[in-house]
């Protein structure tokens, strides 16, 4: 059984405050990592070739970093709903005990 159990809920909220913050950068890096063009000044003439599979896989790296990006600022707010959750049940909890008579 766990012992001295403890929840702070300023820390959850911060916690939440740098989730959000790293979903935006993360963001930045999708949008910067989809504006690759992979033009003739990548490969030059002869090597367009390879600027197709190049530009594809870019694009699909792009998508996956996006979705890491809305994944992690979904995770900030359920930290910080998680947050309020403690300090609501925790109130109740004490407007409950606050009842009991001896």
């Amino acid at each position: 059984m766990t012992q001295h159990f403890a929840v702070r809920p300023a820390d959850l909220r911060s916690h939440s405050d740098y989730l959000s913050d790293l979903a935006e950068k993360v963001s930045a890096a999708a949008d910067k990592a989809n504006g690759v063009s992979f033009g003739v000044d990548s490969f030059g003439l002869v090597g367009q070739m390879f600027a197709f599979q190049a530009r594809e896989t870019s694009q699909q790296g792009a998508e996956q970093i996006r979705t890491f990006s809305q994944r992690t600022g979904v995770l900030g707010e359920n930290v910080r709903a998680c947050a309020a959750d403690y300090e609501s049940d925790d109130q109740r909890n004490a407007d409950n005990i606050g009842k009991i008579e001896v």
